[in-house]
């Protein structure tokens, strides 16, 4: 019986010229070469990172690595403290956001100048909206990767944590550039949950004590009485006075830009962009999904991409900053209103526009609830 049933509905869609869930291609082969893509490029900053790293561990200066990009970071006003008070993972995760921004490097790790991860994550999942994803397949390729099969499944920050981990617990140095002793896939996966490579304490200079409230000290005060009562400039050991007063401070600064870098690495958080436009990004996701299964022709395109023709049927799903565009055209895409406002009636749904050369219906989805 369910034999005959499924041979009657394969005769149906053969009537209605829809091809069979078997017979429908996917893109898993695409969405695989381009997560490969980004787990080797982003294997590779970690690398490049790495190197200005073992360069000031050997006590070589970070242009001695690369004249260009080291001297970039060495005109930084923050590296002249930095170098002397962060050390290890610190140091580290330092040079990692300055390579972030390297001009070469940002086409393929789009992390931006500001240190961004969410901005990563967001152009990964851009880059594979657009294709229809088999998850077993998928699996397949990336066999150390749990819960991938997942991957656009409808849950957006699910989507974002599988990547993030593919990124990182599950990135076995595609690319050659890093070998995680410095930093461990575990380590690296909380600094891409935070959002930010970033941080405030990366921008201090000399006059750090100003910029964060660090007055002078009860221990400058003892120094310059101390020097008072001498009566000269050196104290009964023959030693400058003024130069002791100087370590002290340079001394008292390295610590306080230490402890405060270590409190703003501990205390990053999720740093999540507004999800409207991701939601509305994964609907669209859907309805292609959805309209691909059924073997209705159907494309999905970013606002301003270029003029789409389904003139003959189909639905066209056009990705806005704050909105998407659903045009279905031709009688039984424009038939399918009623059940797409119901199966996503967690949006609202503005105006519909109808034209008549060809049948279609235009409908423009916005965030929010559904308003009749």
């Amino acid at each position: 019986k369910e034999i005959m049933k499924k041979l009657l509905t394969e005769r149906f869609q053969e009537l209605a010229g829809i091809k069979p869930l078997y017979e429908q291609e996917s893109d898993t082969d695409t969405v695989a070469e381009i997560l490969r893509r980004y787990q080797s490029s982003f294997s590779d900053m970690l690398g490049y990172a790495n190197s200005f790293f073992r360069a000031v561990e050997e006590g070589k200066t970070l242009s001695d690595y690369d004249s260009q990009e080291g001297s970039r970071i060495e005109s930084d006003p923050s590296w002249s403290s930095i170098k002397e008070t962060l050390q290890g993972q610190e140091l580290y995760l330092y040079l990692l956001y300055h390579v972030s921004k390297i001009s070469n490097i940002q086409p393929e790790v789009p992390i931006g100048n500001k240190g961004d991860l969410n901005n990563l994550i967001n152009s990964i999942l851009d880059d594979i909206t657009e294709y229809n994803i088999n998850g077993e397949e998928l699996a397949e390729k990336f066999p150390n990767s749990p819960n991938i099969n997942n991957l656009g499944s409808g849950d957006v920050n699910e989507d974002k944590d599988i990547l993030m981990k593919l990124l990182s617990l599950n990135n076995f140095g595609l690319g050659g550039g890093f070998d995680w002793e410095i930093i461990s896939r575990e380590e690296m996966y909380k600094i891409l949950q935070s959002g930010t490579l970033n941080s405030s304490s990366y921008h201090v200079t000399t006059s750090v004590a100003t910029q964060q409230g660090i007055n002078r000290s009860n221990s400058d005060d003892v120094v310059d009485k101390y020097a008072s009562s001498l009566g000269g400039g050196t104290d009964r050991q023959g030693n400058s006075i003024s130069e002791m007063r100087e370590s002290i401070k340079r001394k008292k600064l390295a610590e306080s830009v230490l402890k405060m870098t270590k409190i703003l690495l501990s205390k990053r958080t999720l740093n999540e962009g507004p999800a409207d436009n991701l939601e509305l990004k994964n609907m669209a996701k859907q309805l292609f999904s959805k309209f691909k299964k059924l073997g209705a022709p159907v494309q999905i395109n970013k606002q301003g991409s270029g003029k789409s023709d389904l003139s003959k049927g189909g639905v066209i799903l056009v990705v806005g900053d704050n909105h998407v565009e659903v045009s279905l055209i031709g009688d039984r895409a424009m038939g399918m209103e009623d059940e797409i406002k119901k199966e996503f009636s967690q949006f609202k749904f503005g105006r519909t526009n109808i034209d008549d050369n060809p049948p279609r219906k235009q409908i423009f989805v916005f965030p929010g609830e559904t308003t009749s």
